[in-house]
């Protein structure tokens, strides 16, 4: 028989979106599933659907929470997992219809303790994801040798060697270890402070490169306006990092890299939001945050002269190692100001 395999959807108002993703999840091809819906205290109809689903289908699971956001979602989803393999699939996105079964029947001889799928980037232009690594099956060893060294940098501003959507199947043991790890106030890079420390633990990953879970770029979410606690979040999250990861593999190097990618993401955000009151006091902040010691180390440390780099990242980068930090807030803020003015 066909082992279990547990999805959990954490879900806070994505009601317009919800049943797009439902449907894909309860019509897969691969039908020994258990569905655990995490409402996370949601305001806008989405504890509905999941109830509406949950009657019509006795594989899903509600539960109905207090708002603690993503992480604290989760938890409380896998928690109720009693799957041998568990996947994750954002309320707002959704999987092809055999994305768990190409996942799961991949080798059936052996299975591995994270299977990742390619993915499709679904925005105003539809996006393939482009894999660092080919499509196969990795043991322990290939792991260590090749994959561990280039998962968090893969030679490229912003470019991963193994993706930190949620693309993946987790053996469930492993993925409640680690998920339970993540503390709660980590609200940027989730799925970074997740994947990554528990991908040294695994024993064999596999890779396949059909683009099989979609996740939805919405631009005109919250993700994509000014958000207040960038700054601490990235901090918070680089202090995770360097904690959940050893020394070991380059791993301090690749911290240092996503370091610098923080400071950039701190830079685009400040302009998210615009010449509007307040903007001094937002250069301002990012300026302490940006001179703290430990991110001009990781400044230093990283090398970012690969041709393959899109010009608009080779000039964040400039702005960075040159230090030119109000210019580069000045540039991006009239860049996002354009942008919206177009839209």
């Amino acid at each position: 028989m066909d082992e279990l395999v547990s999805v959990v959807v954490p879900i806070y108002g994505v009601a317009q979106y919800l049943r797009q993703c439902l449907d894909s999840i309860v019509n897969q091809t691969y039908s020994n599933l258990e569905i655990i819906l995490v409402d996370d205290g949601s305001t806008d109809g989405s504890a509905d659907i999941c109830d509406e689903y949950a009657a019509k289908d006795e594989r899903v699971v509600v539960i109905h929470k207090e708002n603690g956001g993503l992480v604290s979602a989760r938890k409380a989803g896998v928690e109720r997992c009693t799957g041998e393999y568990t996947a994750y699939v954002d309320g707002d996105d959704w999987i092809s219809t055999g994305y768990i079964e190409t996942l799961i029947r991949f080798d059936e001889l052996r299975k591995a303790d994270m299977m990742i799928s390619n993915y499709v980037r679904e925005g105003k232009k539809q996006v393939i994801g482009e894999l660092y690594f080919e499509s196969g099956y990795y043991e322990r060893q290939v792991l260590e040798d090749r994959i561990f060294p280039k998962m968090l940098y893969a030679d490229g501003f912003y470019e991963f060697g193994i993706s930190q959507y949620q693309n993946k199947i987790f053996r469930t043991d492993l993925l409640k270890k680690y998920q339970n790890m993540v503390p709660n106030d980590i609200s940027l890079g989730e799925d970074v402070a997740l994947t990554f420390p528990m991908l040294l633990e695994c024993n064999s990953i596999l890779i396949s490169d059909k683009p099989l879970y979609h996740y939805r770029f919405n631009e005109d979410s919250i993700s994509l306006k000014y958000r207040e606690r960038t700054v601490s979040d990235s901090k918070r999250l680089i202090d995770y990092l360097k904690k959940a990861l050893p020394t070991d593999y380059g791993l301090d190097n690749q911290v240092d890299y996503y370091n610098c990618v923080m400071a950039l993401v701190n830079i685009v955000n400040t302009a998210r939001g615009g010449f509007t009151r307040g903007f001094g006091k937002r250069i301002d902040s990012l300026l302490d945050y940006l001179n703290e010691t430990e991110v001009q180390t990781s400044l230093k440390r990283c090398d970012f002269r690969n041709k393959k780099m899109s010009m608009s990242k080779r000039i964040g980068l400039f702005f960075l190692n040159m230090k030119l930090y109000r210019t580069a807030v000045v540039v991006y803020t009239f860049k996002h100001t354009l942008a919206g003015i177009k839209r």
